[in-house]
């Protein structure tokens, strides 16, 4: 009865510990995906989930363009692009350089084409407002 208890044991460490490795492989392959610059930084924890938590994850993670990763710059192509301008609704004042810095990142957005003339104007007229 010892034996079979120690073996019995033993067996479901190995399956515990199996069970919990696609929980902690995901999280840091959900985690990495969001936090990625460059693909080549996905290799390594795509492999490890493709393997150990889901096969159609893993290449799917390892097929991500770089254009959708946090390092993508504005005006790279991509149509579904959301554009998030620093422009906090509860502040209630900010100083000069601020609201030059934020016109300035505004105006780029227009430039490239990011965002549209009305957009633009809406966001300007916000920015300008609070000062």
């Amino acid at each position: 009865m010892k034996t079979a208890a120690k073996v019995f044991i033993i067996l479901g460490m190995i399956f515990g510990c199996i069970a919990i490795l696609p929980l902690i492989v995901g999280g840091i392959g959900l985690s990495k995906i969001n936090s990625a610059k460059d693909r080549s930084e996905l290799v390594g924890i795509g492999v490890c989930v493709l393997l150990f938590c889901s096969l159609l994850g893993g290449i799917f993670m390892l097929c991500i363009p770089n254009e959708q990763l946090a390092g993508a710059g504005v005006g790279t192509g991509e149509q579904n692009q959301q554009v998030v301008v620093d422009v906090h609704p509860t502040q209630t004042k900010q100083s000069d350089d601020d609201a030059t810095e934020k016109l300035a990142k505004l105006k780029n957005l227009k430039d490239s084409g990011a965002i549209s003339d009305e957009e633009f104007e809406r966001m300007k007229k916000d920015i300008l407002a609070k000062v």
